[in-house]
């Protein structure tokens, strides 16, 4: 009878005794110090614990109203979950975890900063520091107790590399640019987050620090843009109380390569008793062309005057949204067509600046003021590359706005000229977005001087891995090509669009293959019963993607330029 039963029962064991997380020996790993080498090891760590103590009697006298923070460095080889759980126990008080994050700092090594002393950017490493709360004497006579009995804890010893007060993560500043973005420490408290936040703007009110933007991104925690006059002010902000990080901040850019070309399609009405399927388009606009106009909706959006307007990249891009088949060649699309929502979110660049915080903030408004559109395109964004080890608060804030209307973005990956130099670049910030679709290139056509074989990656495709190793991009479609001509002049070879007079242009980037990825989910959803779900169109279309046939790329390749391929 039991042979016959359907369901199986399968349970966590309660107590894992073994010393790696799955399965293995008790053998120590080889990181594990020994010996002289783990006294003095253990001597360092005490050391930096003196200095720990003696800041954080200081801190006490200054009589901060936000708790002191300490940042211990983690052995790469044991930042493993069986490993790090032990470091943020001895970080901890004996009634609650004292943990609030993770830091990673990139760390050049001395050969790259020889040969590359301009470059900030160079081949390196990176550390991770595990952030925590100091809060009391008690934790830190503690810490320093079990750090001097290192025999009986030689593992743990050994996987820390620093203890050290936290500071400020602040760039030098450029007399160029006034503008820098301010990052609070998240506590992982939301009381303490708005003292952190109210400290910081009286403390900018009482040093006469302009603050130009503040955006949310998530449920309790602030990016600021702030104006600083001079090297002082940097000081001066460096030293604020809950400040985390300072960096400087530019405007965003956009950079379209533009081709003629000579096909012209007829153009589509949508059918009076007909529904289709309807995408909001987060982008520069949308010219009201006889392609274009009939299937915008007569609800919009504009966050800029019609004086600070460019709508050549949002017109290109609702294009591709709606008329990719007809116009490349292709028969892809499963319904007639999509309705359109205009969301002039991105100014004229050339008029007016625009930082990321800008375009979050109406990407947040557009999206609550529409709460019954549920996929949206965004190919615009940052040029700023992510990190490896951490999340953008950019990305945060797409997958809060997300999470908070139950929509889903499908976001460009971000574009790079680095394949000039035989090089390529991590995908944009924003871009790693968790609860986002981000979107790569592939190549549809190969001209002349064109780096990219079709179906492969485009040549300036950012690409993956995404923060902690996620898969980003999580899907690719046709961008266009690159190359170099024999002049070092950079070409490309566009799919074909239409300009904002309705007139068949070509334009290359993540871009114009994040909406023929956006028609899909719109579709797909359109066609499906029942409530809306992001995470179920996400899996449908990541399930039933795949890689074009002939593509002799390794599969860590394809991970990383590709994602999961093309649906």
């Amino acid at each position: 009878m039991e042979k016959l039963l359907p369901i199986k029962f399968f349970e966590k064991r309660k107590i894992d005794e073994q010393l790696t997380e799955a399965g293995g020996d008790r053998k120590m790993p080889k990181w594990v110090l020994q010996g002289d080498e783990l006294t003095d090891h253990a001597q360092k760590l005490s050391g930096n614990m003196s200095q720990v103590a003696a800041s954080y009697d200081a801190y006490k006298k200054a009589e901060h109203r936000l708790p002191m923070v300490m940042a211990t460095t983690v052995k790469e080889e044991a930042i493993a979950k069986s490993h790090r759980k032990a470091i943020v126990d001895l970080l901890s008080s004996d009634d609650s975890s004292e943990v609030i994050g993770v830091d990673t700092d990139r760390v050049r090594s001395a050969d790259d900063a020889l040969q590359n002393p301009d470059d900030n950017m160079g081949a390196s490493a990176e550390s991770r520091k595990i952030l925590s709360v100091v809060a009391s004497d008690e934790l830190l006579a503690n810490i320093n107790r079990i750090l001097q009995n290192s025999q009986d804890s030689s593992k743990l010893v050994s996987s820390i590399t620093r203890i050290e007060p936290f500071e400020v993560r602040s760039v030098a500043y450029n007399p160029d640019n006034k503008a820098y973005r301010v990052i609070l420490i998240n506590y992982q408290n939301p009381q303490r987050n708005q003292l952190a936040q109210t400290l910081f703007k009286n403390q900018c009110e009482t040093c006469g620090i302009t603050i130009e933007k503040e955006t949310r991104y998530s449920a309790d925690m602030r990016l600021y843009r702030v104006s600083l006059d001079s090297a002082a002010d940097m000081e001066k902000l460096s030293g604020f109380e809950g400040v985390f990080s300072i960096e400087e901040t530019k405007p965003i850019c956009a950079d379209l390569d533009i081709l003629d070309a000579d096909e012209i399609p007829a153009v589509k009405y949508p059918a009076e008793d007909v529904e289709y399927p309807v995408v909001g388009v987060l982008d520069s606009g949308i010219e009201k062309n006889r392609y274009l106009s009939p299937w915008l909706t007569s609800d919009y959006e504009e966050y800029y005057g019609a004086d600070l307007q460019d709508k050549g990249h949002g017109s290109m891009v609702a294009s591709v949204l709606e008329y990719s088949d007809e116009l490349n060649g292709t028969a892809y699309a499963a319904t007639e067509g999509v309705m359109m929502l205009e969301a002039v979110i991105a100014p004229d660049l050339h008029k007016e600046n625009a930082y990321p915080e800008d375009l979050l903030d109406n990407v947040r408004d557009a999206v609550e003021r529409h709460k019954d559109i549920k996929i949206w395109t965004m190919s615009a964004g940052t040029s700023e590359q992510c990190a490896s080890g951490a999340f953008s608060e950019y990305g945060m804030a797409l997958d809060n706005i997300a999470d908070e209307n139950n929509v889903l973005i499908i976001k460009s990956a971000g574009n790079s000229t680095a394949f000039l130099n035989g090089d390529t670049q991590r995908i944009a910030k924003m871009a790693d977005s968790v609860r986002a679709l981000t979107v790569g290139s592939i190549a549809g056509e190969k001209g002349k001087y064109d780096q990219a074989e079709v179906d492969m990656p485009s040549p300036f495709t950012r690409t993956g891995p995404g923060p902690a190793y996620i898969i980003k991009p999580d899907l690719v479609a046709y961008g266009g090509n690159a190359g170099i001509d024999p002049n070092g002049r950079m070409t490309t070879t566009g799919v074909k669009v239409f300009d904002p007079a309705g007139k068949i242009t070509r334009a290359a980037g993540t871009s114009f293959s994040t909406p023929w990825v956006a028609r899909i989910a719109a579709e797909l959803n359109h066609l499906l019963d029942g409530e809306f779900d992001p995470l179920l169109i996400k899996a449908l279309m990541i399930h039933n993607a795949g890689y074009p046939s002939g593509n002799r790329m390794k599969m860590d390749d394809k991970k990383k330029f590709m994602g999961f391929g093309m649906p």
